[in-house]
């Protein structure tokens, strides 16, 4: 400070000199202006170096540090049981329980007997009934056989029985519009209290049947590709 009063007294008292003189003055305090500037300096720089040390002593250890691994991600969606058999639009016609079967119309009654055993053992009116327990949702499947010629039956179509379950956790109503979600729109007139119909872009026709509580379950019975 003592500095700074006589520099003060150095520069009024210069202000009577000439240019030259006054420039000469100035030249000769700046020494003495730099050194307290520079103190000034070193101390805010001493500051500043105890201020880093403080906050670099208050980092948060490796032990407080979130664990990301051990933080709990968001469940994707599961598929409900309709959706994981159906299967979705993008899939194509056939439900996903059925499009890895390699069905088709017009095969026998032995040939479809090589992919599910059993299917060949029709019983009235042209229909084979075999149990299932490996598709959740599903208890069976029933292959339609056609008898267009005397004595000898083929494949038409394949009806997937739904576990008795569904209809404790879906009305007839509800069903529809989840098998909507994989077949589009259905024509309003093939709608009844026990069946609605979808049609594909080729005429293959999908019966979604209600067939009553003294029964197994629902049960949804679509042509194959032919």
């Amino acid at each position: 400070m003592k500095e700074l009063t006589q520099v003060k007294r150095l520069l009024i008292s210069g202000s009577k000199f000439s240019g030259l003189k006054f420039f000469a003055v100035a030249i000769l305090l700046c020494p003495i202006l730099i050194g307290c500037d520079g103190s000034a300096s070193n101390r805010s720089q001493a500051e500043a170096g105890e201020l880093n040390q403080t906050q670099s002593a208050t980092i948060v250890t490796p032990d407080e540090t979130p664990n990301t691994e051990d933080t709990p991600r968001t469940a994707s969606s599961e598929e409900s049981v309709i959706e994981a058999v159906l299967g979705t639009q993008e899939e194509g016609w056939l439900p996903r329980a059925v499009a890895d079967l390699g069905l088709t119309q017009g095969m026998t009654p032995d040939e479809v007997a090589e992919i599910i055993p059993g299917a060949d053992e029709i019983g009235d009116y042209g229909v084979s009934s075999v149990s299932i327990s490996d598709v959740p949702g599903l208890t069976g499947y029933k292959f339609n056989y056609l008898e267009l010629q005397p004595g000898v039956r083929t494949l038409n179509s394949i009806t997937l029985v739904f576990d008795p379950a569904i209809k404790a956790d879906y009305s007839f109503e509800e069903l529809i519009v989840e098998f909507s979600k994989k077949y589009g729109e259905y024509s309003p007139g093939s709608v009844t209290d026990i069946s609605v119909i979808w049609s594909s872009p080729d005429f293959q026709l999908a019966q979604l049947a209600n067939i009553g509580t003294d029964l197994d379950g629902n049960e949804f019975e679509i042509e194959l590709p032919r």
